[in-house]
């Protein structure tokens, strides 16, 4: 990187100097560059294969949920070309925020994304404004995803029907002067 700007270039080195360079990624790209491209047909197969049974899972997850456990209408969507399917809840209450039910998720150790912060687009927006984004990735495999989306669900829906019952309980007190 050329920066021209002596202290704007100092100020660039001191935050690259504390990134650390990813060696498996770059473990992996050596290994397809030196290999053949047979390997890399089986390594995106095999990755596929990895998160198309992943992804069958999450969606079997919200098959098996019964309707009155699932009020709020939470689906799954699928990933289109990335590791990312998509957790939407179609009929969010008015007044509740994503963001809040992502905040009480972590204090329960469970980490969800809301599509919104991704958002660049007013419709972008507006998807993301009831969604979740979720990722394939990580080491568990398809049948402990079952049931951690199960125990999600149940436990989104819930935390919902709680913040709802919170939000429209509120009355104004007026006090007459």
């Amino acid at each position: 990187v050329e920066i021209r700007d002596r202290a704007l270039r100092q100020r660039f080195e001191a935050v690259n100097a504390h990134i650390q360079p990813n060696s498996a990624a770059i473990l992996i790209s050596y290994l397809f560059y030196r290999g053949s491209a047979h390997a890399a047909r089986v390594y995106w197969h095999l990755r596929n294969a990895l998160f198309a049974e992943r992804t069958r899972a999450l969606l079997l997850a919200v098959e098996n949920l019964p309707a009155e456990r699932n009020p709020y209408r939470m689906r799954i969507i699928p990933p289109t070309g990335s590791m990312y399917p998509l957790l939407q809840i179609e009929t969010l209450p008015a007044g509740l925020s994503l963001d809040w039910l992502a905040s009480s998720l972590a204090r329960r150790g469970i980490g969800l994304l809301p599509l919104a912060t991704f958002a660049r687009t007013e419709k972008g927006f507006e998807t993301g404004r009831t969604t979740f984004r979720l990722t394939l990735g990580g080491v568990d495999g398809a049948e402990a995803l079952l049931t951690k989306t199960r125990r999600l669900l149940i436990d989104l829906n819930r935390l919902i029907a709680e913040e709802a019952a919170r939000y429209n309980r509120r009355t104004p007190r007026f006090h007459p002067a």
